[in-house]
């Protein structure tokens, strides 16, 4: 069972999230710093008793496939968390060359370093190791941008206070 706790995001709901291969598993989210709401799913493609791998949804501000994994080292347990992803539209893709890359990092390092604390591990080791498979940009793709996500939530965000006036939410 995976639970939001692992990462620096708060889940509104307090059930385990149960991996189960084929599928569609739902987390709804809050940003710790700020208001900013956003949902999102994964399918799992792959489940054991010792990996599973998602795929993140059409919208999604990466186009991912994260491997979650952990194997035993002697008298350790590793944890693992392996990403192939790029940003799914240019929109994201500015926002992953202006930083947005080394936020990611930092979230799965914090989800690992979470885990390790939830078990016990006083002080955990974290290594990162960032591979870059292609430096292509892929802006031919721009209408994906019909899908974003980080669009999607950042009018929703802007247009609070006019719903909220109107009665709309």
């Amino acid at each position: 069972m995976l639970r939001g706790a692992f990462t620096h995001l708060r889940e509104e709901r307090d059930r385990p999230l149960e991996v189960i291969h084929g599928d569609l598993a739902p987390s709804r989210v809050v940003e710790q710093v700020g208001e900013v709401k956003f949902s999102t799913g994964v399918l799992v493609l792959y489940a054991d008793d010792e990996s599973f791998t998602f795929m993140n949804p059409e919208g999604h501000i990466l186009s991912a496939w994260i491997t979650f994994s952990a194997r035993r080292d002697g008298d350790v347990t590793v944890a693992q968390a392996q990403a192939l992803e790029r940003p799914s539209d240019p929109f994201d893709e500015l926002g992953y060359m202006l930083g947005g890359n080394r936020q990611n990092d930092k979230f799965w390092e914090t989800t690992l370093r979470n885990l390790a604390a939830s078990v016990g591990v006083a002080t955990p080791v974290v290594e990162t190791q960032v591979v870059c498979i292609d430096r292509k940009r892929q802006w031919r793709y721009w209408r994906n941008i019909r899908n974003s996500a980080s669009i999607r939530s950042m009018r929703r965000t802007l247009t609070a206070p006019f719903r909220k006036l109107t009665g709309r939410g």
